[in-house]
């Protein structure tokens, strides 16, 4: 069969099929998208702390002042290194910063980065992800269930820096010491798999839990203490929210989500042969050669991840059409193939 003719079925086919999507799906796609409150912010824009998040104290010191407030300063936008700014609060506590309406639904991965984590004093600071039923989860209830990962550090003890991971009631379940101070740059991922919740740092599985079974997290956010208001806290969070968790086979494109744009670059580099394991040359599988076993990655990842807004998962419509086209591209595969 001529190659030409081929890749040019191929391609109406798949112009075929992303109209009739479009079309078809338009409206469902974008009320599902609305409907999760899933969100992930890389604070390249303004993210509207005032107007669209709020902070949640979840312990406060002696004092009982709530100094950790988007308007008290302690968290701001950085327009130019485009992330967010975390500083000292000015009494003991510890608090919670949500986007509004954000919701994560029971198999959602949470993701953030910390980066030019700095501390002085000799006592507790810390910053890290939590998730929660509740934003008004207590530190010290044992009835609120929650999970608490993150950096903790403390100019009192030695090493002065670790990962934490704690549960309701203050209860710590892992404790890992950093001797070389904070890294330069962490990414924090809370994954689920299963009835287990697992605990990476930079990709590695530092712990793993499931005292809480099937119970569903809904609520996530960034949490930042200061145990005194002598201690100095500054550092910097990029990429929160709801992401990919790690090796999310079948996303060429990196947008976290496995969808027409990846099938769009095996399409585009079928039958070639590329630089093995360029994901932006259509080769997942990493044979040096596009062919039916990238389609395969992308096929059975397909719908995972996070939509891009405001795409969402494809309706039952769509995963008929998708099947459709994917069986008349197998077709044509072996046709040529032979």
């Amino acid at each position: 069969m001529n190659e030409t003719f081929f890749l040019e079925d191929i391609s109406m086919y798949w112009r075929v099929l992303r109209g009739t999507m479009a079309v078809g799906l338009l409206v469902s796609v974008f009320g599902a998208a609305q409907a999760t409150g899933a969100t992930f912010d890389d604070f390249s824009t303004d993210p509207d702390l005032a107007g669209s998040w709020s902070v949640s104290a979840n312990y406060l010191g002696a004092n009982w002042q709530l100094d950790c407030d988007i308007d008290s300063g302690h968290i701001a936008w950085d327009p130019v290194e485009e992330d967010l700014n975390v500083s000292s609060m000015d009494d003991e506590a510890l608090a919670t910063l949500y986007r509004n309406g954000a919701a994560r639904a029971d198999t959602d991965p949470v993701t953030m980065t910390i980066s030019d984590y700095a501390y002085s004093g000799q006592y507790w600071t810390g910053l890290g992800v939590v998730l929660a039923e509740s934003y008004d989860w207590q530190l010290l209830s044992g009835e609120d269930s929650c999970y608490r990962w993150g950096l903790s550090t403390n100019g009192a003890v030695s090493p002065d820096c670790w990962y934490e991971l704690k549960v309701a009631g203050n209860e710590e379940i892992l404790h890992y010491d950093l001797p070389e101070g904070p890294p330069e740059s962490v990414v924090l991922d809370i994954v689920r798999d299963g009835d287990d919740y697992v605990f990476l740092a930079n990709g590695v599985e530092m712990a793993r839990d499931n005292r809480y079974g099937s119970t569903s997290f809904p609520c996530y956010g960034i949490i930042y203490a200061t145990s005194v208001y002598d201690n100095v806290l500054s550092a910097n969070v990029d990429d929160f929210g709801i992401g990919t968790g790690p090796d999310l086979e079948g996303d060429l494109n990196g947008d976290g989500f496995v969808g027409g744009d990846d099938l769009d670059i095996v399409r585009s580099f079928w039958g070639q042969n590329v630089t093995a394991g360029d994901l932006l040359s259509g080769d997942p599988s990493g044979d040096g050669f596009v062919g039916g076993d990238d389609l395969d990655i992308v096929r059975a990842s397909w719908g995972q991840g996070t939509p891009p807004a405001p795409q969402s998962v494809p309706e039952p419509t769509g995963w008929i059409l998708l099947g459709t086209f994917l069986v008349s591209l197998e077709g044509f595969r072996r046709l040529f193939a032979h």
